[in-house]
């Protein structure tokens, strides 16, 4: 199982705590008066600040869990306790607040839908990302459940490269579909390193049409370096030939 799913909670209980106060200007309210009072040190409240955007992101998650990550990202809380929070720390938070809150939906989406997992064998692995697209249409795609996780074995030959250009074999695959406005996969994708693991997220549109065109269409507009082209095949050839491998829960 990838780190994503099985990592502890991003969210503090403590931040949770404030939030329960009403959202994003009750909880700031009630921080900043046990700052003042220094029952909360600066440090903690940095962190904690950081943390109410997620806690709006999974509020947005309980109250519609059908609903996309556009729309969690877009919502007055969220964009209200990301507000609050850049007003009171240095930097530019908005990239890396994102990151962390679309991490965290992915998780969520999965969990809300089962925590559905599936092991590929290594022989079949091993010749999912040749898979032939022609001849599919984006509607043989069905996703059941609308988030799968997916194990990748060493033999399937994925890899992912990191900040410096080194390569590192995926060891998982996450997959999550919205429907609306626009049928679209999010794909997260994670490799291990020496170090920690190095993620990414791919955010695939499906416009009916047929399959291969659309892999083509993300391909030219891909960023060079990684074999993305490999890594959709292979997700995709995944799900088209997967009726065999039923889905299990984690």
């Amino acid at each position: 199982m990838i780190h994503l799913l099985t990592a502890p909670p991003v969210i503090p209980a403590r931040a949770r705590h404030y939030w329960a106060h009403g959202g994003p200007v009750e909880a700031f309210s009630a921080l900043d008066k046990h700052l003042t009072s220094r029952k909360v040190g600066e440090r903690e409240a940095a962190e904690l600040l950081l943390a109410f955007p997620l806690c709006a992101i999974e509020d947005a998650c309980r109250a519609r869990p059908h609903r996309g990550l556009a729309d969690a990202l877009e919502a007055e809380p969220y964009q209200e306790a990301l507000y609050i929070a850049s007003k009171f720390l240095p930097g530019n938070l908005e990239a890396l607040v994102r990151q962390e809150a679309t991490l965290l939906w992915l998780r969520l989406r999965w969990e809300a839908t089962g925590r559905h997992s599936r092991s590929i064998p290594p022989h079949i692995a091993a010749t999912l990302s040749t898979t032939e697209l022609h001849g599919y249409a984006v509607a043989d795609l069905r996703l059941h459940p609308p988030a799968l996780h997916l194990d990748v074995p060493a033999e399937a030959g994925l890899l992912l490269s990191d900040p410096e250009g080194h390569r590192w074999p995926i060891a998982g695959v996450l997959i999550v579909e919205e429907t609306s406005p626009l049928r679209l996969w999010r794909i997260y994708v994670e490799a291990p390193t020496n170090d920690g693991r190095v993620v990414n997220v791919l955010t695939m549109q499906l416009p009916p049409g047929p399959l291969d065109k659309a892999v083509a269409a993300h391909a030219a507009h891909a960023v060079p370096a990684v074999d993305w082209r490999s890594i959709w095949t292979w997700t995709l050839g995944a799900v088209l030939t997967g009726e065999p491998l039923p889905p299990s829960k984690a």
